[in-house]
């Protein structure tokens, strides 16, 4: 299993290169129910990085 630091680095990673996430801007993630862990930590580092909305559609 992968340790809570990486996943938290390759989530902002992924928001900073990936999805290019700007202050203020929201966010929709699609996700299946079995990455709610990881999809949680995704969530909580865009809200970090000044998101206004992150929206989960499991």
């Amino acid at each position: 299993m992968v340790s809570q630091q990486i996943q938290e680095k390759y989530a902002e990673l992924a928001l900073r290169t990936g999805v290019n996430l700007q202050e203020n801007q929201a966010l929709m993630i699609n996700a299946p129910i079995e990455g709610a862990d990881f999809t949680r930590i995704v969530a909580r580092k865009a809200y970090e990085m000044g998101a206004k909305d992150v929206h989960i559609n499991w």
